[in-house]
């Protein structure tokens, strides 16, 4: 029998609440506990009595185990724990302790405070996931007055918005920007969070939530500008993925560009101290526990250090765009003499609406313009990969390959990509078919020489 256990924090049953578990802090330190009959620390709590409501037990539970009387109690969340096919339900409280008395001789021997979880948990399956919990809840509790979008699974503006602060609905979501700052030595710009946050102390790449009437980009540079009084030029800034996560959608963007730290300006309540710092310095502070772990971390170091990059185009790029389409279908025109259907034969007026319907993006190789992708969302759910175009000379790279799992971690709304492709070059549909496309069957003969065939991918989308 499997003895994995799992958190969460939505359920489908109504159960009966057991526990009351509080996590507590006290001049800007988490307050452990360690029961007489354990060398492992705990957050307190324990069960909820029969003549007990989840509050009361709350309350004599922080006592009995701290022996603090005076502090300030805040209801965060109803939390269901399963293991080997049993679930039991708890409350999640937080609590500002103010002042400690004589700790009462129960079951604990001691309290403790610590700036960040200990390694060495009694429960250590269950009490890091309730306090990260925490965390996101103090996170919540400023700026209240945060006003945001609200979003669909497919990333479809609903018309709603939301208030920060006051749990989302299954199935709404908000967006979300991570802002990781490069400068020309490699070096980034990371922020201090200050103690009446969650994750108190600790540093981080700045980051926040889109204010109604955002996009992604005006977030990031939004955000930069109130933690740390830093303009972002958008031509510096370029999207790299994006996580679709319970309830919401996060956006990572780098941007390049060089500061003096003198030019912070801290934002009270936010920030209290800022710096650069190498990889290396990143992964120690990490490793020690004083940097906020972002798990995507390695990825965006790699893509980083690729020598390929996307790079969202515009209008004013089309001219660029589409010789460079022309130029690259020339031979496959030659071959075939599509006249009515080749990319050859594209007029201007034609090839500029495609920004008003997806978007475009130029492929980059060591700096330099090595040929454009464009996709497009068809229905909710699925996208279109439309045309790539790659010089000559940058073929046989593996461009094309990262170009589509890049495109996949963009996109994380869509379970479906399709494409259509000329059926008589094999090497592309070879392509296709290794990235994990399949034929389904439709094809369309464009004269005798050319065919084209219909692909989809369903299955193995990259992800990050």
């Amino acid at each position: 029998m499997s003895n994995s256990i799992k958190v969460e924090f939505t359920h489908s049953e109504m159960l009966p609440l057991q526990y009351a578990v509080i996590v507590a802090r006290n001049n800007n330190k988490w307050i452990l506990v360690r029961h007489k009959n354990r060398n492992t620390y705990e957050i307190p709590g324990g069960h909820i009595e029969n003549s007990e409501d989840a509050v009361t037990a709350a309350k004599r539970e922080l006592y009995e185990e701290t022996g603090t009387e005076k502090f300030h109690l805040n209801f965060v969340s109803e939390y269901y724990v399963t293991k080997n096919g049993k679930t039991t339900a708890g409350s999640l409280f937080y609590a500002d302790i103010f002042e400690f008395s004589d700790l009462p001789d129960y079951e604990m021997a001691e309290v403790l405070s610590f700036d960040k979880l200990p390694d060495n948990l009694t429960y250590p399956e269950i009490q890091p996931i309730l306090f990260n919990k925490v965390q996101c809840w103090l996170n919540f509790q400023n700026s209240k007055d945060e006003i945001w979008d609200i979003y669909d699974k497919y990333r479809n503006l609903t018309r709603r918005t939301h208030q920060r602060g006051v749990p989302l609905t299954e199935g709404d979501y908000h967006l979300v920007v991570h802002i990781w700052i490069m400068n020309s030595y490699g070096e980034f710009l990371i922020t201090k969070r200050t103690p009446n946050k969650g994750f108190p102390n600790m540093w981080e790449s700045t980051g926040g939530s889109a204010l109604s009437g955002d996009t992604g980009l005006d977030a990031a540079i939004r955000e930069v500008k109130e933690e740390t009084g830093l303009t972002l030029l958008p031509q510096n800034g370029q999207i790299q993925f994006t996580i679709q996560r319970e309830n919401d959608f996060a956006d990572i963007w780098l941007f390049r560009q060089d500061f003096d730290i003198a030019e912070v300006v801290l934002q009270e309540n936010e920030t209290c101290d800022a710096k650069w710092a190498t990889r290396d310095e990143i992964y120690k502070m990490m490793e020690g526990g004083s940097f906020i772990p972002f798990y995507y971390i390695d990825r965006l170091f790699e893509m980083i250090d690729s020598e390929m990059e996307l790079r969202r185009a515009a209008k004013s790029d089309s001219e660029e765009l589409l010789t460079l389409q022309k130029q690259v279908f020339a031979a496959i025109y030659d071959k075939y003499q599509d006249h009515e259907t080749s990319p050859v034969n594209q007029a201007m007026d034609r090839f500029i609406k495609r920004f008003d319907v997806g978007d475009y993006y130029k492929i980059l190789y060591k700096g330099n313009l090595a040929g454009a992708v464009f996709v497009y969302k068809t229905t909710n759910g699925k996208m279109r990969f439309h045309i790539i175009n790659i010089k000559s000379e940058y073929e046989n790279k593996g461009i094309a390959q990262e170009v589509m799992k890049r495109l996949e971690a963009l996109y994380p709304e869509a379970d479906i990509w399709e494409l259509d492709t000329i059926m008589q070059e094999e090497k592309n549909c070879y392509l296709y078919e290794k990235m994990g496309y399949a034929q389904i069957g439709e094809t369309r003969n464009i004269n005798e020489k050319m065919t084209l065939v219909s692909y989809i991918k369903t299955k193995g989308l990259y992800r990050i």
